[in-house]
Protein backbone atom coordinates (compact mmCIF):
# COMPACT_ATOMS: atom_id res chain seq x y z
CA UNK A 1 0.00 0.00 0.00
CA UNK A 2 2.83 2.43 0.84
CA UNK A 3 4.44 1.70 -2.50
CA UNK A 4 1.20 2.52 -4.30
CA UNK A 5 0.81 5.78 -2.39
CA UNK A 6 4.41 6.76 -3.15
CA UNK A 7 3.89 6.06 -6.85
CA UNK A 8 0.67 8.08 -6.87
CA UNK A 9 2.46 11.00 -5.23
CA UNK A 10 5.30 10.90 -7.76
CA UNK A 11 2.88 10.73 -10.68
CA UNK A 12 0.94 13.69 -9.30
CA UNK A 13 4.16 15.69 -8.97
CA UNK A 14 5.35 15.08 -12.54
CA UNK A 15 3.33 17.90 -14.15
CA UNK A 16 4.66 20.32 -11.54
CA UNK A 17 8.24 19.19 -12.13
CA UNK A 18 7.79 19.40 -15.91
CA UNK A 19 6.47 22.96 -15.62
CA UNK A 20 9.31 24.21 -13.43
CA UNK A 21 10.97 27.13 -15.20
CA UNK A 22 14.43 26.58 -16.63
CA UNK A 23 16.62 29.58 -15.87
CA UNK A 24 19.19 28.68 -18.54
CA UNK A 25 16.57 28.49 -21.27
CA UNK A 26 14.96 31.77 -20.21
CA UNK A 27 18.35 33.53 -20.00
CA UNK A 28 19.36 32.27 -23.44
CA UNK A 29 16.01 32.29 -25.29
CA UNK A 30 13.50 34.31 -23.27
CA UNK A 31 10.30 32.92 -21.81
CA UNK A 32 8.01 33.17 -24.83
CA UNK A 33 5.68 35.48 -22.90
CA UNK A 34 7.32 38.87 -23.39
CA UNK A 35 10.65 38.47 -21.62
CA UNK A 36 13.50 38.66 -24.10
CA UNK A 37 16.63 36.61 -23.58
CA UNK A 38 19.21 38.07 -21.19
CA UNK A 39 21.93 37.36 -23.78
CA UNK A 40 20.35 39.95 -26.06
CA UNK A 41 21.76 42.82 -24.00
CA UNK A 42 24.07 41.22 -21.42
CA UNK A 43 26.14 39.16 -23.90
CA UNK A 44 26.59 35.48 -24.68
CA UNK A 45 28.52 34.85 -21.46
CA UNK A 46 26.42 37.34 -19.46
CA UNK A 47 29.56 39.43 -18.96
CA UNK A 48 27.76 42.66 -19.75
CA UNK A 49 27.76 45.16 -22.59
CA UNK A 50 29.27 48.51 -21.57
CA UNK A 51 28.28 50.05 -24.90
CA UNK A 52 24.61 49.98 -23.90
CA UNK A 53 25.07 50.06 -20.14
CA UNK A 54 24.08 46.41 -19.60
CA UNK A 55 25.97 45.15 -16.54
CA UNK A 56 27.61 41.76 -16.11
CA UNK A 57 25.24 39.21 -14.56
CA UNK A 58 27.35 36.05 -14.45
CA UNK A 59 28.39 35.15 -10.93
CA UNK A 60 26.37 37.82 -9.13
CA UNK A 61 24.53 36.59 -6.05
CA UNK A 62 21.08 35.24 -6.94
CA UNK A 63 19.50 37.50 -4.32
CA UNK A 64 21.02 40.56 -6.02
CA UNK A 65 19.72 39.57 -9.46
CA UNK A 66 16.29 38.72 -8.13
CA UNK A 67 16.08 41.99 -6.17
CA UNK A 68 16.90 43.95 -9.34
CA UNK A 69 14.20 42.09 -11.28
CA UNK A 70 11.66 42.82 -8.55
CA UNK A 71 12.74 46.48 -8.58
CA UNK A 72 12.34 46.77 -12.37
CA UNK A 73 8.89 45.16 -12.18
CA UNK A 74 7.82 47.69 -9.54
CA UNK A 75 6.63 51.25 -10.17
CA UNK A 76 10.13 52.46 -9.16
CA UNK A 77 11.80 50.60 -12.04
CA UNK A 78 12.29 53.13 -14.83
CA UNK A 79 14.36 51.19 -17.39
CA UNK A 80 11.76 50.44 -20.08
CA UNK A 81 13.52 47.36 -21.48
CA UNK A 82 14.12 45.83 -18.06
CA UNK A 83 10.60 46.68 -16.93
CA UNK A 84 9.24 44.72 -19.93
CA UNK A 85 11.47 41.76 -19.09
CA UNK A 86 10.83 41.80 -15.34
CA UNK A 87 7.06 42.16 -15.59
CA UNK A 88 6.94 39.33 -18.14
CA UNK A 89 8.65 36.89 -15.76
CA UNK A 90 6.74 35.03 -13.08
CA UNK A 91 8.27 34.98 -9.59
CA UNK A 92 9.37 31.38 -10.22
CA UNK A 93 11.00 32.39 -13.52
CA UNK A 94 12.81 35.28 -11.82
CA UNK A 95 14.14 32.87 -9.22
CA UNK A 96 15.20 30.33 -11.87
CA UNK A 97 17.03 32.96 -13.95
CA UNK A 98 18.72 34.45 -10.88
CA UNK A 99 19.83 31.02 -9.68
CA UNK A 100 21.18 30.10 -13.11
CA UNK A 101 23.09 33.37 -13.61
CA UNK A 102 24.55 33.16 -10.10
CA UNK A 103 25.88 29.68 -10.87
CA UNK A 104 28.00 30.95 -13.77
CA UNK A 105 31.62 32.00 -13.43
CA UNK A 106 32.23 35.73 -13.58
CA UNK A 107 33.39 36.69 -17.03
Amino acid sequence: MRHLLACMFLLAALPVLADAPDGKTIAEQGNGHGATACVTCHGQTFGGNPGIGAPALAGLPAATIEAKLVHYASPEGHNAMMKQVATSLTPAERDAVATYLASLPKS
